[in-house]
């Protein structure tokens, strides 16, 4: 009885935690694509988008690896731009 509620305990736990773990995975291969670094696509999104940069992450955008930038604009509203993470092109701005 023991040994069964531990294993399905153990079950549990490894199920509970995959998703966690792939999502790990996913940005470091997905950081390994990029050929521009996330302070080059901060810059090259500013360039887009004048303002300051408040958040930058890496994603998959269109199926390919990008750099979302979050900046407040010189309007002081909220904006986002897609930054190729191999190419450094604006892919979108919003």
């Amino acid at each position: 009885m023991r040994t069964t509620a531990l294993v399905i305990a153990m079950l549990v736990l490894t199920v509970w935690t995959s998703p966690a773990v792939a999502l790990m995975e996913t940005d470091k291969e997905l950081v390994n694509m990029a050929q521009i670094s996330l302070v080059k696509a901060v810059e090259i999104a500013l360039q887009k988008v004048p303002g300051k940069a408040y958040e930058a992450e890496i994603e998959k955008e269109d199926g390919r690896p990008a750099y979302e930038v979050k900046i407040i604009d010189t309007k002081n509203e909220k904006r986002t731009v897609h930054v190729d993470a191999r190419t450094g092109d604006v892919m979108k701005a919003k």
